[in-house]
């Protein structure tokens, strides 16, 4: 057998081992959506496959935790892609509507009757409000907080350190109750 044939048989075989392993990975750690995983752990495969003759020097234990850490460097790459795609969709959405940034995961139902106004609606609107005045990362940092991702997680999606992260959020959430208690909202 030549080669380039056993260098085939043997990434075949951590393929098959190691592919369901990384959508199951990418679906539990990081919350992907099945084909968000399946893409992760594909784009992982490929440069895998293409690196597959320097690793081959490696152990076994040293190959897994290699492809395991594309995987999760893929993952939060299609984290951080949503996050900043459902910040432009609704940024967008918003501007189409006259309204600002949305803090929370889903919108409130539209108001068509003024009966139906919600109790705190004003209280929702200026919340909206200072919300969009905030600077973009620490408004993320409190978007992402909000939604319920830990400090670790909001700072892997934005690239930053977690310390730096926290402080995001801290000036953020400040910030946001100095222009609430100023009236100002500047």
């Amino acid at each position: 057998m030549t080669g380039h044939h056993r260098r085939q048989q043997e990434f075949e075989a951590f393929y098959r081992q190691w592919y369901a392993n990384g959508i199951r990975y990418g679906r539990v750690r990081y919350r992907l959506l099945r084909w968000e995983a399946e893409a992760a752990t594909q784009e992982a495969m490929a440069q895998m496959w293409v690196k597959w003759e320097p690793l081959q020097a490696l152990d076994e234990e040293n190959r897994v935790r290699y492809f395991l850490r594309i995987v999760q460097r893929r993952c939060v790459d299609i984290i951080r892609d949503n996050v900043h795609r459902r910040t432009a969709e609704d940024l967008a959405h918003d501007r189409r509507s006259g309204d600002v940034l949305a803090l929370s995961r889903g919108r409130e139902p539209e108001v068509t009757d003024g009966e139906a106004l919600p109790e705190n609606a004003y209280e929702i609107t200026e919340l909206k409000e200072l919300m969009a005045k905030l600077p973009e990362q620490q408004r993320l940092s409190v978007q992402l907080e909000h939604d319920g991702y830990p400090a670790a997680e909001r700072a892997r999606l934005k690239g930053i350190s977690e310390n730096l992260e926290r402080q995001h959020l801290a000036r953020g959430r400040a910030k946001a109750k100095k222009m609430r208690d100023e009236g100002t909202g500047e």
